[in-house]
């Protein structure tokens, strides 16, 4: 029998079945110890590492850990540390900006390989104002609701048809706008 901890499948990763980082990872995983999953990826966005980000996200849905509970219990509090962090002054808003968009982007490279339901009949709108430039919640909702068969307007099937958003005003139907509500 061999122990799945001393396998490194996705060499971009880490350096192999030596890694110390590699094995606590893949016990967080075992054991579902989100926060050392989320301080770990938290540690890649900071650093710019888009493709650790990517991948780490990748391990982690492989592993059987619901989408959900990566979004909620992984990339949001890795994105609270940043935020946190740029509020306190402690890192400029370009490095805000560059771990923001690697969140972003490993999102929805995630999508890619997500197992996806049958189409279920009902069509989800998803977006933001045009002002709003913080997009990665409702970009996760959207792919949510895309991983349990909801289909989106703007999908190639349906552009293929013709059919435009006017025509989504029906039951079956959910539209969600998102927008961030800044307190001073």
């Amino acid at each position: 029998k061999v122990n799945s901890l001393e396998i490194n499948p996705f060499p971009v990763f880490s350096e192999g079945k030596n890694d110390n980082n590699f094995k606590k990872i893949g016990y967080a995983i075992y054991t579902e110890d989100y926060e050392t999953l989320a301080n770990n990826y938290y540690r890649y966005i900071f650093n710019g590492d888009k493709t650790k980000a990517e991948n780490f996200l990748k391990i982690i849905y492989r592993s059987k850990i619901p989408l959900e509970i990566i979004y909620d219990n992984v990339v949001s509090p890795a994105l609270k540390q940043i935020g946190k962090q740029w509020t306190n002054n402690k890192i400029g808003i370009e490095t805000e900006h560059l771990a923001s968009n690697i969140v972003l982007h490993s999102i929805i490279k995630l999508q890619d390989s997500i197992n996806k339901k049958e189409l279920n009949g009902f069509v989800s709108l998803c977006g933001c104002l045009s002002d709003e430039y913080h997009n990665i919640a409702i970009t996760c909702v959207n792919n949510l609701l895309e991983s349990e068969g909801w289909q989106r307007p703007f999908d190639e099937k349906i552009q293929q048809e013709g059919q435009i958003i006017n025509q989504y005003f029906f039951k079956n139907h959910i539209y969600i706008l998102y927008n961030t509500l800044l307190y001073t």
